[in-house]
């Protein structure tokens, strides 16, 4: 009976530190959280975000490698987790296993831009039962900035790529040869232009 007593005050403990930071918050690094069966919403979601600019949504598998997540904004499918290296360079290090899982390409990782407005994420593991259950991953929500200095001073540049915010706003943010990810464009354009 003790050790029933221990494992199921462990397992409280797991799932009070899992939940505690469930929600991503914007710039706050990496927040924890799990799936408990497949095709249910993680024990977080939803979870419930308003914007006032764009940002950049990523989640990467954790603890045991192949699980396939699918998020979800209200009913509408936005991102595909996908096993192979992670979008983007790494994050400023913000949680050792949520960085070494992002860095890892035998988990499953993935990336999507929010528009300003109001979301709610809910995320779910297509098949948790074959890797096991629960399944544990780490989402972050990171801001997308664009310094004054990339606004176009020559907008009929065609050799660059051009970013519209929600306002209207037109800024470079890198060639036509970088990389699809913004921060892969951003590197190019501070690559190509020094600055």
């Amino acid at each position: 009976m003790k050790k029933f007593l221990l494992a199921m005050i462990a397992v409280g403990m797991v799932l009070g530190v899992a939940t505690a930071n469930a929600a991503p918050v914007l710039g706050g690094g990496w927040a924890g959280d799990n799936v408990y069966a497949s095709l249910t919403d993680s024990f977080g979601s939803p979870y419930a975000i308003t914007l006032v600019d764009p940002a950049l949504f990523s989640i990467t598998d954790a603890f045991f490698p192949g699980d396939i997540f699918q998020v979800y904004d209200g009913d509408t499918p936005i991102l595909l987790t996908a096993i192979d290296p992670a979008p983007n360079d790494p994050f400023p290090p913000s949680d050792s296993i949520a960085d070494a899982a992002w860095a890892d390409p035998t988990y499953s990782h993935g990336q999507i831009m929010l528009a300003a407005g109001t979301h709610s994420l809910r995320v779910q593991d297509l098949d948790c039962v074959s890797f096991g259950c629960p399944a544990g991953f780490y989402t972050r929500l990171d801001a997308l900035a664009v310094p004054p200095q990339w606004i176009p001073k020559n907008p009929t540049l065609s050799n660059y790529l051009t970013f519209f915010d929600p306002t209207g706003t037109r800024a470079v943010v890198g060639s036509r040869a970088a990389e699809q990810t913004l921060p892969g464009m951003v590197n190019s354009l501070i690559a190509a232009t020094g600055t």
